[in-house]
């Protein structure tokens, strides 16, 4: 009930996927023939959601591959349209004190006349409350904030002192972080050729700590074992630890020159200035959705 009238307030804004209801799932005992209520098993809820086309990353990917092909030209050609949607979808929830919790390119979706976005992936949105808790999200995706706090809890867990599901910071400023990334990614070819290398090097950088920590946490031998209070130590938890231990280190070296991903740049264009104000690595100094749909407009 909670997630039903979740999603059907905010999927008001004609931005983000289009809900219809959740429907519960069942599946049929092996061995088992009938309708009989004890031959089935239930397994959840899905999401009836409209129907899109592909995401937003599969048509950045064959852009990059293809730079004069089709892609590339509709990438072009909607791109500041396809930034205010993301914006004023953002925007949307976050007014309504609603947290996505894993804003990535892959989660947001084109229409089927793949003229406008539809931000998918909904059913980890919670609103912002004691009790409710936005998912973790993807770990290359990790506004700074996130990833200091999440050293710290995954540090504790290893060493027995916390087994308790990790609270996520309460905060729409770690969501435009992850926006910014979105926006940044799918605008290199607008960017001067400082923004873009400093974005590269940045993507490049944290989905190669992601990979690395997986392999490492795989080839641990404390998997399976227990921590100090008797908890299993996971392949996702030692995953955690070691992504946000090698992020950490490298936002750490970069706050000490810079406060923000794109500072010392010189912002030769309007969409480069709203970058550097979605960049602060100081989340209090960080422009909100709202504030950034409303500088997108105004230029």
């Amino acid at each position: 009930d909670r997630l039903n009238d979740l999603l059907t307030e905010i999927c008001q804004s004609p931005y983000l996927i289009h809900f219809y209801g959740l429907k519960d799932q069942w599946s049929q005992l092996p061995g088992t023939a009938g309708d009989q209520a004890d031959h089935f098993v239930y397994i959840g809820q899905y999401l009836i959601e409209e129907l899109a086309s592909g995401p937003l990353f599969d048509l950045c990917e064959e852009a990059r591959i293809s730079e004069n092909g089709e892609a590339a030209q509709r990438l072009d050609s909607h791109l500041f349209s396809f930034i205010e949607q993301i914006l004023d979808g953002i925007s949307y929830m976050h007014e309504r004190d609603v947290i996505h919790g894993d804003i990535k390119l892959e989660n947001i979706l084109l229409s089927r006349a793949r003229d406008e976005i539809r931000i998918s992936d909904l059913n980890g949105a919670v609103k912002m409350v004691p009790g409710e808790h936005p998912r973790a999200g993807t770990l290359n995706c990790y506004a700074p904030e996130q990833v200091a706090y999440f050293n710290q809890y995954f540090d504790s867990v290893l060493q027995g002192e916390n087994e308790e599901a990790a609270p996520v910071l309460h905060s729409n400023k770690s969501e435009v972080w992850q926006v910014m990334l979105v926006i940044a990614e799918m605008s290199q070819k607008r960017l001067s050729p400082a923004f873009q290398q400093r974005i590269q090097d940045y993507l490049e950088t944290s989905r190669r700590y992601e990979e690395e920590a997986g392999d490492e946490a795989l080839a641990d031998p404390r998997i399976g074992t227990k921590t100090k209070s008797g908890g299993v130590i996971t392949p996702a938890l030692l995953r955690g630890q070691f992504y946000t231990e090698k992020a950490g280190s490298y936002l750490v070296e970069m706050r000490r020159i810079r406060e923000g991903l794109f500072s010392g740049l010189h912002a030769e264009s309007a969409l480069e200035r709203l970058l550097v104000r979605m960049s602060i690595f100081a989340p209090e100094q960080r422009i909100s959705a709202e504030e950034a749909l409303r500088m997108f407009r105004e230029f």
